[in-house]
């Protein structure tokens, strides 16, 4: 699709799976400021993984963690490049073996 790009982060070790599924990044980016949209369009909102991402040979896993973004009209490289630190430190922290639970902890990410 023109606009839209999907991105699937790779099977996490152990328990760090639970932490980094598309749910768990929609909602740190939009504490961000960032609207994202987790797995395919066309089964948002549920909670089982993406039959697109598994038939692409993605595992269960793997599927759960993936992400949707687009781009609109008047998207900005500043909003293209704040996306992708965002992005980076939230990975960062979830991956993070010491880290606590994701579930309560705010972002933590410079102001633009």
């Amino acid at each position: 699709m023109p606009h839209h790009a999907s991105f699937v982060i790779a099977d996490p070790p152990g328990e760090l799976a639970t932490l980094v599924t598309g749910r768990t990044l929609v909602r740190e980016l939009n504490l961000a400021g960032i609207a994202i949209s987790a797995g395919s369009a066309c089964h948002s909102g549920k909670l089982s993984p993406s039959p697109i991402l598994l038939a692409m040979g993605y595992s269960p896993t793997a599927a759960l963690g993936g992400i949707r973004l687009t781009l609109g009209r008047d998207t900005t490289q500043a909003d293209i490049e704040w996306t992708a630190m965002a992005l980076k430190q939230i990975l960062q922290r979830l991956l993070e073996p010491s880290s606590p639970s994701v579930y309560y902890r705010l972002p933590v990410i410079a102001k633009r």
